[in-house]
């Protein structure tokens, strides 16, 4: 397991120092434990604590053959960082992650779009070779990539950005749809409106590490709406207090969860333990309950502070985990991917099946095709500017919130 640096928490698995090169222009980048220290080309390592262990053997060969070592799998391509570009590096590998990703088509339009550019990139990934240097989509995408001197790029609202840019059958894949309850304290008139979810935001405290079941539980609880914040009965025609409550009524293929911590001037540096299979039946709307498991394929780690961080991705390829921290690729153990200190996790919806146990599915019919954009509006980034939330409370899970 890689040591943590002296004098910070055990859980950044980086520790930040000023590198000239390679990172957003005007935030001081990060120096890496030598595990992941970055090279020019792609480089594909272990753990350094399996030394020493013992490897699994090869089968034995029956009489007559002779055995032969397989020659080493490099476990995934990356991505050069071409000055600013580490949150988009680490955006696009997680999107790598997705199977419905490779599986869809190119346009058949005369000029190329941005999932045409985006979906060759994620191909061009898959090939063997060196670090890859995604030209053409950085060119396609200036209007998602706003280069600001001294303002550090978002992979969580580009994440958001580049589904938004995506064809509607694909964008599907992330829709859900989250519905909102209150109740009014005088009439006890019960008001149920549902709006579409692609993402959900979670805070986080500054003086507490409860893992991310906890955060999820407590998004869930109802809500009290009171004082300048009460509830606008239709029935009685005048404000009162009221209990919110929000459930899911439909959960997406593609769950992205975001743990806020970046603000102005400031981010939130507390771990937040994490499960790699979550279970979402409990936050369903409760006629509408069936089980729906969740297995984690990707997340996006930010690590330092919000002037001098880096982002990095750790994808799963099979049964390995794989952290991509921009051209370098290295294996992660299980004890090294739950150090790190998670920004946005993706999971995945599998269902049982018999035979084979879980498999995972793709259920896109009569889903929401509307774009949707990020929860997260709290802090600055190089993204393009979404549109104002029409409703502040302390839940915040899309782009349209419910009242």
């Amino acid at each position: 397991m890689i040591a943590p640096p002296q004098g910070t928490s055990p859980y950044p698995l980086l520790e930040a120092t000023p590198d000239p090169n390679n990172h957003t222009p005007g935030v001081a980048p990060t120096t890496f434990s030598p595990a992941l220290t970055s090279r020019p080309e792609t480089e594909t390592r272990r753990d350094p604590t399996l030394k020493g262990k013992a490897e699994p053997q090869p089968p034995q060969e029956t009489e007559g053959k002779v055995a032969t070592n397989s020659p080493p799998r490099i476990p995934g391509r990356g991505i050069c960082n071409i000055g600013n570009t580490c949150f988009l590096n680490a955006t696009i590998q997680c999107l790598g992650a997705i199977d419905e990703m490779h599986q869809a088509g190119l346009s058949t339009q005369a000029t190329s779009t941005t999932q045409d550019e985006l979906l060759g990139c994620l191909r061009k990934l898959q090939q063997p070779g060196t670090a890859y240097t995604p030209a053409s989509l950085i060119k396609r995408i200036p209007h998602l990539i706003r280069h600001i001197p001294g303002d550090p790029g978002d992979a969580h609202e580009l994440l958001i950005a580049l589904i938004n840019e995506v064809s509607a059958p694909l964008a599907q894949i992330f829709q859900g749809q989250m519905s909102s309850t209150v109740q009014c304290s005088q009439c006890n008139k019960l008001t149920t409106t549902t709006d579409k979810m692609q993402d959900i935001s979670l805070h986080i405290n500054k003086d507490s590490s409860s893992p991310l079941l906890e955060r999820l539980l407590k998004f869930f609880q109802p809500e009290t709406l009171d004082g300048e914040n009460a509830f606008w009965c239709g029935d009685c025609h005048e404000s009162h207090r009221a209990i919110k409550t929000l459930s899911c009524t439909y959960i997406p293929t593609i769950l992205i969860i975001h743990l806020k911590r970046l603000f102005p001037g400031e981010k939130i540096q507390n771990h937040t333990p994490f499960d790699t299979t979550l279970e979402m039946e409990p936050f369903m709307t409760p006629e509408l309950r069936s089980a729906q498991r969740m297995k984690l394929i990707g997340m996006i780690s930010h690590q330092g502070t919000d002037k001098n961080g880096h982002y990095v991705a750790a994808t799963k390829k099979g049964t390995d985990w794989i952290l991509y921290n921009d051209a370098t690729t290295t294996q992660l153990t299980p004890a090294q991917l739950h150090r790190l200190q998670a920004y946005v996790l993706i999971y995945r919806k599998i269902i049982p099946n018999t035979e084979t146990g879980a498999i995972p599915i793709a259920d896109t019919s009569q889903q929401p095709t509307k774009k949707l954009e990020p929860a997260n509006q709290d802090h600055n980034c190089l993204m393009k500017s979404p549109r104002p939330r029409i409703l502040q409370t302390n839940n915040t899970w899309s782009s349209n919130n419910i009242q």
